[in-house]
């Protein structure tokens, strides 16, 4: 039973932190103004700065996407186990 809370809080968790990412990248792409502040981050002028802030931020939501879809997984199996 208390596997199965702590997968479930997990899951609720994890499924927050995917709708916060997917807000993210829909706000991030819909007001590119959004992302002036990334163009800073990137070292250098080899890139268009544009170009680079786009780069910023789509690592940025790759890994905080990565780690939510870790975050899921771990409380789907939490809230699966049968075991207390």
């Amino acid at each position: 039973m208390r596997n199965r809370t702590a997968g479930q809080l997990m899951l609720a968790l994890g499924v927050g932190l995917l709708c916060g990412v997917f807000a993210l990248g829909l706000l991030a792409f819909l007001d590119p103004g959004r992302l002036a502040g990334f163009s800073e981050l990137v070292p250098g002028d080899s890139p268009p700065p544009e170009m680079g802030a786009y780069l910023v931020a789509m690592a940025l939501l790759w890994v905080i996407g990565g780690a939510t879809g870790r975050i899921l997984q771990y409380g789907l199996a939490l809230a699966r186990s049968e075991r207390e």
